[in-house]
Formats: C-alpha cells, structure tokens, sequence
C-alpha cells in the first residue's frame, strides 16, 4: 500500500523542488554579508530612545517625575540644611519648607526630603546621597552651616515589605543597583536584574504606561498634548521652590460621611523595617545629627481606633528603647495634635488646610526647641 504522507511521496518532493525555482523576487530574500535589517533595527531603537529620553517631561506620570526632580535637586545640592525632614508622601504634601525658614526665628534652614511611597530603606539611602555631598552654600549662609544637624523623621511604622524593593519610582528609575542589591535580590530573585536594567537603558520600558497614556490623550485631542508637560514643569518649580515640598493634587478635607468603620490600627514593625531604622540611626549617630521621631498628627476617628490598640503605648515604649540604645542621636518625640476632620484628605494626608497648618506648627516647635546637634 502507498503512503499517504506527502513527505515520502517522490512526485510530492519533485513537485516542491520545481516550485521552489519558481518563487517571485517577492517571495525570496536575497543573502547579504551584513545583517541590514538588524543594524537598522537596532539604529531605529537607539534613536527612538534618545529621542523619548530627552523628553520625558512630555509623557512621564506625576510620581516619577517627582522622585526624578527631587533627586535632580538634591544632586545639585539645593537641598542642602541643617534640619531635613524625612519621611513619606504625608510630609512631602504637607510642609513647605521656605514656608517654615520664612515663619521661623530659627537660625536652622529647614529642607523636605520626603517622598511619595518612600519608606525607610529609601530614606537612609536618601540621606547617604545627601550627605556623601560636600556642604553647598543655602538660603542664608551666614546663619546655616549647609551641613544637617537635625533630622525629623517621620515615623507611622517601621515596616519594609518586598513591594516597597520592586515597584514604584524607587525601582523603576531611582535607585542605583549598588542601592537596589542591599534587598539581596540577586540571590532570592535574580530575574529582577534584567527588569531593572530595562528600565534603567530603555526609557520607553520605563515609562511605557505613561507613554500610551500620553499617545491616546494626544490622538483624543488631535495633537500633542502638553498637560502634563505643563503639571511636570510647574512640580519642578515648586520642588525647587519650596526646598523639597511639592502641594498635594487632591487637597479637600474630610466631612463626617468620610469616616470609616473602626479598624484595627495597632503600632507596627517587622524585621526588614527594623534593620533600615537602625542604619539610618547609626549615620546619623556617625554623622553627629540628632534625631526627633515625628508622628504626624491623624484625625479623631484614627485617634480612637489607636487607643484601642495601644498604639500610642506601643509606639513611645518603642521610641523609649532607641533613646536607649542611640541617647546622643534620639532626641525624643514631635506628636501635633488637635487637628479638626477638614485638615485630612484621608486617614492619614493632610489636606490643603491641615498641611498649612503643619507647616506653621513646624515653624513654631523649631521656635520652642531649637535642636542644636
């Protein structure tokens, strides 16, 4: 019996074979020396990323491009004080540093250090960068020495999850890899190298949600659009501004109808946490700046679900044990209170009215305490 496969049917092949001398110039690809499609790949490739590197501004999301400036600012050296607040988005969007140099009798020059999703990793690795710089002249160098000597540290948890390692601006443009490799990933997760190295050579990696967002609003609109540009440009002016505080973009405070369910809101820490609160209170012990905890203040509903976890308990029996064990860096403990429900956009971001608020209390504890190192 005769096979019905093709591929041992001779008449099949011959067949092939003749076709095969019949394909149009078409259907062939001519042999070359030189990979020429490959070489104008990668050309095209290396343009286009240049291209979209020197206009991020264009197309980059609010939060990159915060973490961008504020890192342009702090490289340069406008950042430079003596007292520098350190924390998360809530102090970033609430205290206007110039705000407070203007307000205050204090000879100490206030700089904002905080960031949006900065936790304590980023933070010690903030101030290492900051200060690894040599003194630069400040807003008034007659009464500021340039060098910090004060650190107000905002302290809500002492918790570093994977999350805050692998996602956000931290990770995807921020960080340098000497900085990122102190999670250990490249023996628990190894394949996170070649994410991150994407995202440092390709800006079109980096920013590829912001770059669809960008090319869809512009196709909407019929024509490039410049919204963001024009919010980016106007972060950057107030980031350099302000001395590091950037205003919030939803600022409306909260009314009774906002107020949520009691829950649990107990004091926590884990181990990764811990580890990055002592490296940055060891630099700042070797550094000589004193350290003051700073809880920011939370509406009454907040208040009330602490006191029934003893968080406050918690929380100064905490801070009671590093004044132990660091008594010539931890100063003690800056705790506002009394701030009425329209000062919060949420549980815990102070709105328009409440970040004014901070900013002149700020003004007045530097006032009352004067921290000296």
């Amino acid at each position: 019996m005769s096979s019905n496969s093709s591929t041992s049917s001779s008449e099949t092949a011959a067949v092939a074979v003749a076709s095969d001398r019949e394909f149009s110039r078409l259907e062939t690809a001519p042999r070359r020396r030189l990979p020429v499609a490959a070489i104008g790949l990668v050309c095209t490739v290396i343009i286009v990323e240049i291209f979209l590197s020197t206009r991020v501004g264009w197309f980059a999301d609010q939060a990159a491009w915060q973490w961008r400036e504020k890192k342009r600012v702090v490289d340069s050296g406008q950042l430079n004080g003596d007292v520098a607040v350190i924390g998360t988005s809530v102090l970033f969007h609430a205290i206007d540093a110039e705000e407070v140099n203007r307000l205050t009798k204090s000879p100490l020059t206030v700089t904002n250090l905080a960031l949006n999703g900065m936790a304590l990793h980023a933070q010690t690795q903030m101030l290492e960068d900051l200060l690894s710089q040599s003194a630069a002249p400040t807003a008034d160098p007659e009464t500021s020495t340039g060098r910090i000597q004060h650190v107000l540290l905002e302290l809500r948890h002492a918790v570093v999850e994977k999350k805050n390692w692998v996602s956000g601006p931290y990770f995807r443009q921020w960080a340098r890899y000497s900085q990122f490799s102190k999670s250990g990933f490249m023996w628990f997760e190894p394949s996170q190298s070649f994410s991150f190295a994407a995202n440092r050579s390709l800006t079109s990696f980096a920013y590829r949600r912001s770059i669809d967002n960008f090319i869809l609003d512009s196709g909407l609109s019929r024509g490039l659009t410049v919204d963001v540009l024009t919010r980016n440009r106007e972060v950057s002016e107030e980031i350099e501004k302000s001395r590091g505080f950037c205003k919030a973009s939803g600022g409306a405070g909260l009314t009774d109808s906002d107020v949520p369910a009691p829950q649990p809101r107990p004091w926590e820490t884990n181990h990764a946490g811990l580890v990055w609160l002592h490296r940055l209170l060891a630099l700042c012990e070797d550094h000589d700046i004193r350290v003051t905890l700073l809880q920011p203040p939370v509406p009454q509903f907040v208040q009330h679900d602490r006191d029934a976890s003893q968080f406050d308990d918690d929380f100064r029996a905490f801070a009671s044990k590093l004044q132990q064990r660091y008594p010539k860096t931890v100063a003690g403990i800056w705790a506002p209170s009394g701030y009425q429900l329209s000062c919060f956009s949420d549980d815990h971001h102070l709105s328009y009215v409440g970040a004014e608020r901070l900013t002149r209390d700020l003004a007045a504890w530097l006032d009352k305490a004067k921290p000296t190192p």
